[in-house]
């Protein structure tokens, strides 16, 4: 077993003062021709975290033991997008 993280670190637009991002999970893709193929999920907590304060720095956003093997996608199953631009809230949309 290999043990998986991600992280993920962004640098910040002047105008935007806050980027909320809230996901339900986090799940890899193992490629290949076995039984064991296929989507695993690394994080199943629904979990909000704020973007640019990751400017910068690396946050782990979760991990967990996988098998050794060859991934490659990753998927994170975003809820919920807030921006604030100039002191305002606008939900963001997130395309698939």
């Amino acid at each position: 077993m290999t043990e998986a993280s991600r992280r993920v670190t962004d640098a910040p637009a002047p105008d935007i003062t806050a980027v909320h991002v809230t996901i339900n999970s986090i799940e890899v893709h193992q490629a290949g021709l076995g039984l064991d193929t296929g989507w695993k999920t690394v994080v199943d907590d629904s979990q909000t975290f704020e973007l640019l304060a990751f400017w910068g720095i690396e946050e782990v956003l979760g991990s967990a033991e996988i098998e050794s093997g060859h991934y490659t996608q990753i998927r994170l199953e975003v809820e919920q997008v807030t921006v604030t631009v100039d002191g305002q809230s606008r939900t963001a949309e997130v395309p698939s």
